[in-house]
């Protein structure tokens, strides 16, 4: 509470002392908190996030959606809440939802890997192993000096049933870890 008396018009203290509450299973003190700030600062996306993200927890998956498209609606270039509605949706069973929100994600992140990585599990997760293999074979493209991704690509031929290319991928991935 002292932090957001020092900086008010900051979304981080809000958080934290949302969190504080969160961990201590208080929902409506922790929701209290972050529509606080949400009346405080003018940069509201990372409240957005965190509101979603704590209603979630809460087990309130519409009310968490909504928030989130308002996030989307207060910064579009805030890639986050994007990826926190794919999510949502994803849970909820709406997978042809989901996807639609993880492109849009890829299209505002500019392709950024983390979140090309996020969609690219989405897809595996889903049994769309061939897409999977196609994002995780531009990941490993746009990295090629990175094991996490091979290491990725090596799941996604594996799920897919191809282990050959699952085990030379695989090999590739120890290869770049121990700096052959």
């Amino acid at each position: 509470e002292n932090l957001v008396r020092q900086h008010p018009t900051k979304p981080e203290p809000y958080t934290w002392w949302a969190l504080s509450y969160s961990l201590r299973e208080l929902p409506d003190k922790t929701l209290a908190v972050l529509d606080r700030g949400l009346s405080q600062v003018d940069a509201k996306a990372k409240l957005f996030e965190a509101k979603a993200g704590h209603l979630q927890t809460f087990g309130r998956l519409d009310e968490a959606l909504e928030v989130a498209r308002q996030g989307v609606d207060a910064d579009p270039s805030f890639v986050d809440n994007y990826l926190v509605a794919a999510d949502l949706l994803a849970a909820k069973g709406d997978n042809d939802g989901a996807r639609s929100w993880y492109l849009k994600a890829l299209d505002v992140s500019l392709g950024e890997p983390n979140v090309a990585d996020k969609y690219a599990l989405f897809l595996l997760n889903t049994d769309k192993y061939h897409e999977a293999i196609l994002r995780y074979q531009d990941l490993v493209n746009r990295n090629p000096k990175d094991p996490k991704y091979y290491a990725l690509l090596g799941n996604a031929y594996l799920a897919a049933e191809f282990p050959g290319r699952a085990l030379r991928a695989y090999r590739k991935a120890n290869e770049l870890a121990e700096g052959k």
